[in-house]
């Protein structure tokens, strides 16, 4: 695939069918983060989220190599910017 592709897949998962099905970025990881920070007793800003997500997407292409992952990675990279760390 493309980074055309890539990026198009990313931009419409993100502007789509994951913000309808999981609401506004901004809200969705600001809840996560303060989860993830009460599990750890540690802060977790909402951009940390975006940073971890990305993580664990590059632990699973270091098992398999997949299309899928990286358009992960990439929306996941373009939210944790907008996200920022409010």
């Amino acid at each position: 695939m493309n980074r055309y592709k890539v990026l198009g897949n990313a931009s419409d998962l993100i502007n789509g069918d994951r913000e309808r099905e999981h609401g506004q970025p901004r809200h969705n990881f600001r809840r996560i983060a303060k989860m993830w920070s009460g599990y750890l007793e540690q802060d977790i800003s909402p951009s940390d989220v975006c940073v971890m997500m990305v993580l664990l997407k590059a632990a699973r292409l270091r098992h398999k190599l997949s299309d899928d992952s990286f358009i992960d990675m990439a929306g996941y990279a373009a939210l944790g910017s907008e996200v920022g760390d409010d």
